[in-house]
Formats: C-alpha cells, structure tokens, sequence
C-alpha cells in the first residue's frame, strides 16, 4: 500500500508541473489567441481531475472549512439567483447562506478552502450568462415578464446542476481508467469532506438555500436550454451587461 500511494505521489508531482507548464504556455505573450485557449482549456480540464487525485491522497493538510462571502445581491431576482449559486456550490461539496433584509441578500459559501474559491469564480460567471440572457425574455405586462424570467433563472439553474453532476461522474470514470481501484478511495475522501462540511453547516442559524418551486414552463424551457449551452470554463466568452440589465 505504502508504494502504490508513493507511486501516486511521483504521479501527482508530473501532474502538477504539467498543469504549471500549460498554464505558462497559455499566458505566454508569443502565443496565438487559438493557442492560449487550447493550453488553457488542457490545464482546466487536467485540474479537474487533480482535485480527486488530491483528496485520495489526503494532501489538503491546510485545506480547512471556512466561510467565504459571496457579495450582496439586490433585487426581486435575489433568490432565483441564489439557487444557481448553491446549484454550483453542491457540486464542489459546498453550501451558500444568506442573511438580510426586504430584497437584500448578504450571500455567503462554506466548504474546504480549495473548494469555496472554484464555487464564487464559476458560479460569478454563469451567473452574469443567466441574468443576461434572461433580460431577453419579455411580456406585456410587468408581472407576466417577472414570472418568466423568474421561471427562466430557476430553469438555467437546473441545467447547470444537471451538467455539473455529469461531469463529476465523467471526471470519476476517467480517473478509473487511470488508477483502478484506487478510485474508490478517493469518492469516500470526498464523501468524507462532504460530509464534514453537512455536519457543521447543519449547526449553523443562516437560512439555507433552499430549492425554490417551478413557476412556468416556457421561460423554465428556454432558460434549461440556454444553461445546457452555457461556458463553464469560468468565462473565456464573457458575457457583460446582464446584471445592470436586470436590475
């Protein structure tokens, strides 16, 4: 045992420095724009895949849960915009908070440290893609807009939960045909610090973001079809305006 997890280790380390050495050709200023977004797109998807190699080899020793603040969001829209947020924070393990008053909402993640900074980049960035997009979508009267956005937010919502979730099952699959068995070990490391994580979480006094009911079918549609083609690469088409847009 005490050589397969060296062996690991000697693995992990060309990782690592793999990983380095795509990030520095992606940031290298001689680079084509084709070719940043290649070596770009190699390390993402390579980290990915160190995040479970990490958690089977217990290196996260300064890995310790914390509480992260989000920012504040303002507006009617607050709280279908907080269920994206916990929709990308369930899948990294994590769990978001709020506090507040009226239409003001103090946003907060916990989880492991490593964690909590994947959830605020990505969930930041899918969420400027889903109120833009949702700013498109229009009826005559007020109310009838709001609820069809509303239904929209909660639809794109549910296909970023929906994507994230085969992508942990594609991303265990892979490292299985990587390491076998060994796999296994590292789905109960990260069920342990899940767990962990509930365990805490569930003491606390915040209110929690919880699921909201479906209102609607045709924004809830259109909104589940925009987040299944939303970027979850953390941005590299961003999108800008949609906040302010729906403010």
């Amino acid at each position: 045992m005490e050589t397969d997890t060296a062996a690991l280790a000697i693995e992990l380390d060309a990782l690592v420095g793999k990983i380095e050495k795509m990030w520095r050709k992606a940031n290298d200023p001689a680079a084509t724009p084709a070719e940043r977004e290649l070596f770009e797109a190699k390390a993402l998807s390579l980290m990915e895949r160190h995040r479970i190699d990490r958690a089977m080899l217990n290196l996260h020793s300064d890995d310790v849960l914390v509480d992260v603040g989000y920012g504040t969001i303002k507006g009617r829209y607050g709280r279908v915009q907080i269920d994206l947020i916990d929709s990308v924070a369930r899948a990294y393990g994590c769990r978001v908070y709020w506090s507040g008053w009226g239409m003001t909402y103090n946003v907060g993640v916990f989880g492991f440290r490593s964690d909590t900074g994947k959830v605020i980049h990505l969930s930041k960035w899918l969420l400027t893609e889903a109120m833009s997009e949702a700013a498109k979508q229009s009826r005559g009267k007020t109310g009838e807009t709001f609820s069809l956005r509303r239904s929209f937010l909660l639809g794109f919502s549910a296909a970023i939960r929906q994507r994230l979730r085969e992508a942990a099952r594609i991303a265990r699959e892979d490292s299985t045909v990587e390491h076998g068995n060994a796999t296994e070990g590292a789905c109960l490391v990260l069920v342990d610090r899940e767990k962990q994580v509930q365990e805490v979480y569930s003491r606390r006094s915040y209110r929690s973001a919880n699921g909201l009911s479906r209102a609607g079918s045709a924004g809830y549609a259109a909104g589940h079809s925009a987040g299944m083609g939303a970027d979850l690469s953390g941005g590299k088409n961003r999108v800008t305006g949609g906040m302010k847009a729906l403010a």
